[in-house]
């Protein structure tokens, strides 16, 4: 399985080297076989991604190591020479015209996977040793090795350097192979370079740049393992101003750990860079808690620039063109520093303008409202009033109840259709410089039911009579007439009225007409009567009424009496009018006894269809019995209003003789029995 060589240096490996012109899309790559063990250096073309073979470079120091036998990566300069490093760090050349031009330099001294030559044709190169990893660099002008510096912790060579417009680039993964990314390096201080993209988890042993006569190009590339001596390689363009990975390019059979180029690049423009910004609060002062944006014009900048706001030379906001500040306080002075596009490192290559702001404290203005009473009667109108601070010459009232928008710009409002529950606020603006709005306190309505009154409004009066109107409990009173008590005596048809007050101050009213006058009930009793000293007599009057009195302290209009004397009844009519009549009972002599028929007919023909006795008296008790003339009992009775049919278990009984037996007692009397016979005709 492919090894990765960020750690190991027995992997295979191969490096893409663009050859010049700067146009091309020819480039090179080197490519060890392991079985045999073998370095190839294969001739690329972006346009068809074919795969010629070309003459390589043989590793002619210490080769029988394996480490040393396997480049790890290759450079080219701009003058054609192949620069060649072992895993060892080895390093060797060849001019890409002469093949038989090869020949080792010398060494590192370290594991380098990471090789690249700058526009001078100084070689520089990245490795990782002891957990930490290092930049390098060689000049073959004097043959001076050198370590640069150590790069931050967590940075680990991928396998390839880069340079793309002046900047120089790394790819990089972390100490367990999970991320990949590239870094900016910064060539003077290894330890201030900085994570610049995210590759989407493709470990890239390969990289290089194409430039282009305006612009240029750079491109990645991932070697995946197959099986046994098979593997696949993988090419991506990368889009450095979005910081984006594309699609796959070209595919290649071969283990693609590395890549390099020819590094040709166009000085920018002499021109320098200049910015300037503006303020959206233009050249007038501002309010304390205005909002205010501050816009940058960004000339001759690398695409896309680097922006440093700076607030009383403090850093403030994000690396945009604009910036928003609302805490602005007088006399803050705002810059913007520009910097080289996406630059770990670099100075502000140029500075804005000063802004000094014009900032005016806020003026609190306030308003607190009031209602002409506490609480509202119903259908009453009410009257709001707001009092103010700091309202200026020309100040605004907003009125609302319940939230909406209500009366007019005025510091009063009446409302007229007041609920319970309402609520009521003022919006208030001044016209004071820098003066904040102000809302006012809420008022919750509270109301008030209105007393409700009930004067009898009975249209009658009665002929001779008065009446008393009565407008119930209240705390003031006010009748037509000018009175001003709770009742009001009247005697004549008229049309009375009066108006109320309660404890809230809430007034309600009503009005009593009188149309006719009628004359009271009177003889409504039935005429004088007598009673046997033994019997009851109900009294009721002959009309209805709505209320009744009796002498005898009843209320109802019927009563029971079983004694002579004087009764009399009051009664009021459906006018109110009140009338009196009396009736008087006398004793009347009447029998008294026990009296029994000695035969009855049950023919059901309404005459002496039922044989009971006749007991006259105040009776006490009376048990009835009647037997047949076998003695068996066929009847028998406690309530002396009962009699016999004639029937047993509802079968008629034949014409016949039968006994009877009575048990009674009556008042002042002894208990008495009788008995004798009955015949029974059908």
């Amino acid at each position: 399985m492919l090894m990765r060589k960020i750690v190991l240096f027995f992997i295979c490996l191969q490096v893409f080297i663009f050859i010049w012109p700067a146009d091309a899309q020819t480039f090179y790559a080197n490519s060890i076989n392991y079985v045999p063990l073998q370095n190839q250096t294969l001739m690329l073309d972006l346009s068809n991604c074919n795969t010629p073979l070309i003459n390589t470079c043989p590793p002619t120091n210490n080769v029988v190591q394996a480490f040393e036998a396997q480049y790890t990566d290759i450079a080219l300069d701009i003058n054609g020479n192949f620069y060649y490093v072992s895993g060892w760090g080895s390093l060797y050349t060849r001019n890409i015209n002469n093949p038989s031009s090869c020949q080792f330099l010398a060494s590192f001294g370290v594991t380098i996977n990471a090789l690249v030559a700058d526009i001078s044709g100084v070689i520089y190169a990245a490795g990782n040793n002891g957990g930490v990893c290092s930049l390098y660099k060689y000049d073959p002008a004097t043959g001076v090795f050198s370590t640069i510096g150590n790069f931050p912790p967590n940075y680990f060579s991928a396998g390839d350097l880069f340079f793309y417009e002046g900047r120089l680039f790394l790819t990089c993964t972390n100490s367990n192979f999970t991320q990949a990314y590239l870094i900016e390096v910064n060539i003077a201080d290894p330890m201030k370079s900085c994570y610049y993209m995210g590759l989407q988890n493709l470990q890239a042993y390969g990289a290089f740049s194409i430039n282009y006569p305006s612009y240029s190009k750079a491109y990645i590339i991932s070697t995946t393992f197959i099986s046994n001596n098979n593997y696949q390689a993988f090419l991506y363009e990368i889009d450095m101003a979005s910081r984006t990975v594309g699609a796959a390019i070209c595919t290649y059979p071969y283990a693609i750990n590395g890549a390099a180029s020819v590094y040709h690049y166009t000085p920018a423009t002499t021109t320098p860079a200049s910015i300037s910004i503006a303020s959206s609060a233009g050249n007038s002062g501002i309010c304390a808690g205005d909002q205010v944006t501050f816009t940058s014009n960004a000339l001759n900048a690398a695409a896309p620039p680097y922006y440093q706001w700076t607030k009383n030379g403090l850093n403030v906001g994000a690396n945009a063109p604009s910036y928003t500040d609302n805490t602005l306080s007088n006399g803050d002075k705002i810059q913007c520093f520009l910097a080289a596009a996406y630059s770990c490192a670099a100075p502000a290559s140029a500075v804005s303008n000063t802004i000094v702001m014009n900032v005016t404290p806020s003026v609190t203005p306030s308003v607190i409202i009031t209602a002409n009473i506490p609480a509202v009667c119903e259908g009453n109108p009410v009257q709001f009033k707001a009092t103010t601070t700091n309202g200026g010459t020309l100040p605004a009232y907003h009125w609302k109840k319940n939230g909406m928008a209500v009366g007019s710009n005025m510091d009063t409002y009446t409302d007229r259709s007041i609920l319970k529950g309402d609520i009521i606020t003022c919006e208030f603006t001044s016209n004071v410089s820098c003066a904040l709005p102000a809302t006012s306190n809420s008022i919750v309505m509270d109301m008030n039911k209105n007393p409700v009154v009930v004067l009898d409004h009975t249209p009658a009066l009665c002929r001779g009579g008065d009446r008393q109107l009565d407008a119930g409990d209240f705390i003031a009173y006010l009748w037509n007439d000018g009175s001003a008590g709770r009742y009001l005596g009247i005697n004549a048809p008229g049309t009375y009225y009066v108006t109320v007050k309660d404890n809230n101050g809430c007034q309600g009213s009503d009005t009593a007409k009188i149309t006719t006058t009628v004359s009271p009930p009177a003889g409504f009793l039935p005429g004088d009567t007598a009673i046997c000293a033994y019997n009851s007599l109900q009294l009721y009057p002959l009309h209805n009424y709505i209320s009744y009195h009796w002498s005898t302290g009843s209320g109802s209009p019927l009563i029971t009496v079983d004694k002579a004397g004087l009764y009399w009844l009051e009664v009021t009519d459906n006018n109110n009018c009140i009338g009196a009549d009396s009736i008087i009972v006398s004793n009347k002599k009447c029998l008294e006894g026990f009296y029994v028929p000695t035969a009855f007919t049950p023919n059901k023909d309404g005459k002496n269809d039922l044989f009971k006795p006749l007991l006259l008296g105040r009776v006490k008790k009376c048990d009835f019995r009647i037997f047949n003339r076998w003695g068996m009992l066929v009847f028998k009775t406690t309530d002396i209003t009962r009699g016999w049919d004639g029937n047993l278990a509802e079968s008629s009984q034949n014409s016949n003789i039968f006994v009877w037996v009575c048990t009674y007692e009556v008042e002042a009397g002894p208990v008495e029995t009788k008995t004798g016979t009955v015949v029974l005709i059908r």
